[in-house]
């Protein structure tokens, strides 16, 4: 079988295909900007761009020409510059993958605001990963202004610093929670306990404090646990008997202070 890799760069002249449905063309080696003409392709459903070399700024009207986009995927490119809030015009919007580039998150506080609040429109979205950028600017308050919609939130690798927002137990139907390796500080917000569809809770390689809110007991979907390199401290409640589909439990590198409970190794 031969693979043949596709290179250089995407002509302008793509954005003539009005017609077309799907633009797919992941694991290749093209270079150079993304084309604004494919932003103005008012038929395509689905834009997948994953693994190439593009570069550059996303367009600033990007999402105001693309009102049957349903997944936009662009991770694992070297973009930069900031997330356009007119990404929210796509109100189709059901799947956006942003991570492993370099967008970054400086900008003024209050355009960071914006970009999380106007998502809000986006009331079809289910996933959002912007996971290995350079947010760590972004005010990290306003994600509560995202969608109910929501499913899956990764922003894993973004050096964000801040306290995890009460706000976030407003996303109820959230079934994963991804905020890995960045710089959060404070406690685990009681309000996680609202988030009764929660699958996977992963706030390891912070600087949480505080201690496991008992909040956490109410979650009995919940299959993967990871709490650990924080410095969270005190016991571990024996509610974790609570948690009957928990299967994968990461509490190292803290400061707990108790024994394990019995509960945790029934059958």
């Amino acid at each position: 079988m031969v693979v043949h890799i596709v290179t250089g760069a995407i002509p302008s002249e793509i954005g003539n295909l009005q017609s077309i449905e799907i633009f797919n063309i992941v694991f290749n080696n093209f270079i150079g900007p993304i084309p604004f003409e494919i932003f103005n392709i008012s038929t395509v459903q689905v834009i997948s761009m994953v693994c190439n070399n593009f570069s550059g700024h996303l367009p600033s009207n990007v999402g105001f020409f693309l009102p049957n986009l349903q997944q936009l995927f662009l991770w694992e490119n070297q973009l930069s510059g900031t997330i356009p809030n007119s990404i929210s015009n796509a109100l189709q919007l059901t799947l956006l993958n942003l991570s492993n580039n370099s967008f970054s998150g400086l900008i003024p506080k209050a355009l960071e605001f914006n970009f999380f609040s106007s998502l809000s429109n986006l009331t079809y979205l289910k996933q959002l990963d912007l996971s290995s950028n350079l947010l760590n600017n972004i005010l990290f308050d306003s994600i509560g202004y995202l969608p109910t919609s929501l499913e899956e939130l990764y922003i894993d690798h973004c050096n964000i610093k801040g306290s995890i927002p009460r706000d976030i137990g407003n996303l109820s139907n959230l079934m994963t929670l991804s905020l890995r390796f960045n710089e959060l500080f404070g406690p685990i917000p009681t309000t996680v306990g609202r988030l009764h569809k929660l699958q996977a809770l992963r706030v390891d390689n912070n600087k949480l404090e505080g201690l496991i809110p008992f909040d956490l007991c109410h979650l009995e979907s919940l299959v993967e646990l990871y709490l650990g390199y924080n410095e969270l401290f005190g016991p571990i409640s024996a509610c974790v008997n609570n948690l009957i589909s928990l299967r994968y439990l990461y509490l190292h590198f803290n400061k707990l202070t108790s024994t394990i409970p019995l509960s945790l190794w029934r059958s």
